[in-house]
């Protein structure tokens, strides 16, 4: 069952300010770590 999200992260403002993203081998997308500047609930 799928319901609403939380917590929002700025994937956008993440990769726009240099932040490199991987995608694991299970497709889920993975950064080295989120400043809390980027959450929003």
């Amino acid at each position: 069952m799928r319901g609403y999200s939380v917590l929002h992260v700025d994937a956008a403002g993440l990769h726009a300010s240099g932040h490199d993203f991987f995608q694991s081998d299970n497709g889920v997308w993975l950064v080295d770590e989120v400043q809390t500047g980027y959450f929003s609930l």
